[in-house]
């Protein structure tokens, strides 16, 4: 979004709102069985499912996540191995997101670049890359931080669909065993969890707005 901004009407600026486009009207799902079978087996560069090799002998003891346990223990080999496992999924789960949040930054960075004081700044001979990255993006990244609190209730929807697909033991494709099966109580349990995960994002992105944005602290100070 940032160089969609910064390049705008050129070629760069095309090629970013084309792949944003894609990836905000291409659903999760499909994207998970396209890269299935482009990136894994049609060409073979990636696993088609599951998190490792199952020639690979090991065990997350510590967090349950294989790509930090793995480095904790120097297993370079069950790092590199599961970070092509989770390579597919991740881009599944997460291609829509981070198309609404390059489409928002690109608007948010253009209308900032039209203020005054941004203007003043390049007056005054401030380098391009400063005004650009420590003035313009503090500020533009303001609305793409709102949206990602919303864009996470979309990716916890998204999860059920790209885990079932790729068959990720994730607690996505665990709700969706439990709602197969009738299991009410675990139904309600990844129902409590997903809402929690919700909940601290939320509360996540709040503060850092509040970091970010010195508005946010004066209208909370206005307020009191």
């Amino acid at each position: 979004g940032v160089l969609a901004a910064v390049y705008r009407d050129t070629w760069v600026d095309n090629v970013t709102r084309i792949m944003s486009l894609i990836g905000v009207v291409t659903p999760g799902f499909v994207l998970a069985i396209i890269l299935q079978l482009v990136a894994s087996y049609k060409f073979q560069f990636f696993p088609v499912t599951g998190r490792l090799d199952p020639g690979l002998d090991y065990s997350a003891t510590y967090t349950g996540l294989l790509l930090i346990d793995s480095v904790v223990d120097g297993r370079w080999d069950v790092f590199g191995d599961a970070l092509r496992h989770i390579f597919l999924p991740s881009i599944a789960l997460a291609a829509g997101s981070i198309g609404q949040v390059m489409r928002i930054t690109r608007s948010s960075m253009i209308e900032v670049s039209r203020r005054n004081f941004i203007e003043a700044s390049r007056a005054y001979g401030i380098p391009e890359r400063v005004v650009t990255f420590r003035y313009m993006l503090r500020i533009a990244s303001v609305a793409p931080l709102t949206i990602l609190g919303l864009e996470f209730a979309s990716l916890i929807g998204n999860a059920f669909v790209v885990e079932f697909v790729f068959s990720w033991p994730g607690i996505a494709s665990y709700g969706v065993r439990t709602i197969l099966q009738k299991d009410l109580n675990a139904v309600i349990g990844v129902v409590l969890v997903s809402g929690l995960f919700f909940v601290v994002a939320n509360l996540t992105i709040d503060t850092l707005l509040g970091i970010i944005d010195p508005r946010h602290r004066l209208r909370e100070r206005v307020q009191k």
